[in-house]
């Protein structure tokens, strides 16, 4: 799967690099492709950016994400998802692609 976009993005405040690159690391686990924006940009920026390259999800995380153990989810077609838990995040996502991969 080395050529194969990603499909999602995280768009974090600065204080949280850390905890967006946790965040990646279990996505990534979870056989999930992802990549952590780590630009010194301003999230709306960086979530309008992942909206323009046509990046279907885009995770957020701050404060209160990180502090909760949540993500803050966009869909790139149905917008504001709110905060998820991870676990949560992690199983929907890979039903998605457990699902699409069975009908195809």
């Amino acid at each position: 799967m080395a050529g194969a976009p990603c499909s999602h993005r995280a768009a974090h405040y600065d204080r949280q690099t850390e905890y967006a690159r946790n965040v990646r690391k279990q996505l990534d686990a979870a056989g999930i492709r992802a990549t952590v924006d780590e630009r010194s940009e301003k999230v709306n920026l960086k979530i309008r950016d992942a909206q323009l390259q046509k990046i279907p999800t885009c995770w957020v995380v701050g404060d209160r994400e990180q502090q909760s153990g949540k993500v803050a989810v966009r869909n790139r077609k149905l917008g504001d998802q709110g905060a998820q838990p991870l676990a949560d995040f992690i199983a929907a996502v890979r039903k998605l692609i457990d699902d699409k991969a069975a009908s195809e």
